[in-house]
């Protein structure tokens, strides 16, 4: 009988606003001496085996050249509509998670500009939308396996803060914007998806940009599992965080990310320069789906890469075991609930939902 192969990344944005600034210090601008598909190619064999691959899409997609942001926001990012599409498309990606803190970045005209251009190239956007009703909807789908169908939905949303309400980022009844996480409608949204017999994924951007997780995100993961969320994938920080299992559901702190094309600020941090691939593979059984879930770790460090993300190799993996091992409670729970792997020369973590 078929599996199913679903893939979802971190925070992923071509970097015009940072390789711009590389060409004028002098330096490479990866994206037009390499081209934009270039960044893909060292994790490209794990996404074009996919049924699905979801990414957070880190940017507004517009020619716009002047934000109304400038001068109030540090990092305000802007992606080449026609080349990100079309790159995306062919590193197989086939949605996109929009509730993060840069798709308003150039303003509501251009973040429905972002939504059109992401359809009109067959990749799904959710997380953001011209309302709050359609910015809370999820990504909703459907697969067949044999006798069975799995149904998978995925709600991606940013946490609240107070500087981005300022900005006017959030989805409002009579405003375009993106997902807020703190709001009691998602709660309610995961027991309706649940009661429809979904398996349902919060993909959350939140936490502190190369900060491992604090107390509110805790808080928070604690609520939407209470709400009945089967998996809790975050990203947001750039690099990867503490994974664990409560009560039975896996919660993700960060990915980190896919592929972010900045100079990175790993070293100057002190953090691994490491993020994750999460990778589902649903097995139909005779009871139902038997569910895998993988984890590729990855090197986001583009001085180390090239601007080129890579899987680890075996020393950079034993690295990140000790690390997350030592961000556990109970080392020892780690190690019996989390397999090291070696899966078609790459390595992962893995373990059954």
């Amino acid at each position: 009988m078929p599996s199913v192969r679903i893939v979802i990344g971190g925070d992923t944005y071509f970097g015009e606003f940072y390789q711009s600034k590389r060409e004028k210090a002098g330096k490479l601008n990866c994206l037009r001496d390499k081209g934009y598909s270039y960044s893909f190619r060292g994790i490209l064999p794990l996404l074009e085996r996919a049924d699905c691959v979801i990414i957070n899409l880190e940017c507004a997609l517009t020619k716009q050249t002047h934000s109304e942001l400038e001068g109030k926001k540090r990092w305000i990012l802007a992606g080449d509509p026609t080349e990100t599409v079309a790159a995306l498309r062919e590193a197989n990606v086939s949605a996109a998670m929009l509730g993060n803190n840069h798709a308003k970045d150039y303003g509501s005209t251009a973040l429905l500009e972002t939504i059109e251009h992401l359809k009109i190239g067959g990749i799904a956007p959710f997380g953001a939308g011209v309302d709050h009703n359609e910015a809370q909807k999820p990504l909703a789908l459907e697969f067949e396996t044999g006798e069975w169908v799995f149904k998978l939905a995925i709600i991606s949303a940013f946490h609240f803060d107070e500087f981005h309400e300022g900005l006017g980022f959030y989805a409002k009844t009579d405003r375009c914007g993106v997902n807020k996480l703190d709001d009691d409608g998602i709660l309610d949204q995961i027991s309706d998806l649940k009661r429809g017999g979904y398996f349902v994924i919060v993909s959350p951007h939140w936490g502190q940009n190369y900060f491992l997780r604090n107390y509110k995100q805790t808080w928070l993961a604690k609520g939407l599992m209470r709400a009945g969320a089967d998996l809790i994938a975050g990203h947001g920080p750039h690099f990867l965080n503490e994974f664990h299992r409560h009560d039975g559901v896996w919660v993700l702190y960060s990915l980190g990310n896919l592929v972010f094309n900045s100079e990175g600020e790993y070293a100057a941090r002190r953090v691994f320069p490491y993020s994750l691939i999460l990778e589902l593979v649903v097995e139909p059984q005779d009871f139902g789906h038997w569910i895998t879930m993988n984890l590729y770790p990855i090197v986001s460090c583009n001085q180390m890469t090239e601007f080129q993300p890579r899987f680890v190799d075996e020393r950079e993996f034993e690295q990140i075991t000790a690390a997350l091992r030592a961000l556990q409670y109970d080392p020892a729970i780690f190690d019996r609930s989390v397999q090291r792997r070696q899966m078609d020369g790459s390595f992962c973590f893995s373990v059954p939902l």
